[in-house]
């Protein structure tokens, strides 16, 4: 399933950039970047419980927001791009 994760974490101070760089780093564990504190994740289940406890591990529920949009099998249908698009296609090989 695709689960697209989008995040805005508070950076006012410097704990807050470490928050924001964790992070990005678990997300990239499991997805690619397709904006700014925006991933798309190709997971399982299982997969997606474990990257949701990460980030809500990480994050201070008082400053920061994220936000688990979870578009099932049939994503290739609900996903619009207009403009640059510096992704990869997720189902293609990653290895050229």
């Amino acid at each position: 399933m695709l689960v697209l994760v989008v995040y805005d974490i508070n950076t006012k101070f410097k704990h807050g950039e470490k928050r924001l760089l964790k992070i990005g780093q678990k997300c990239h564990s499991y997805g690619r970047r397709v904006q700014n504190s925006t991933y798309e994740c190709i997971v399982d289940q299982s997969e997606y419980l474990k990257l949701k406890k990460a980030i809500l591990d990480i994050i201070e529920m008082e400053v920061d927001s994220v936000r688990f949009y979870n578009l099932g099998k049939n994503y290739r249908t609900k996903i619009e791009v207009y403009g640059l698009d510096n992704g990869i296609d997720v189902d293609d090989n990653l290895i050229f």
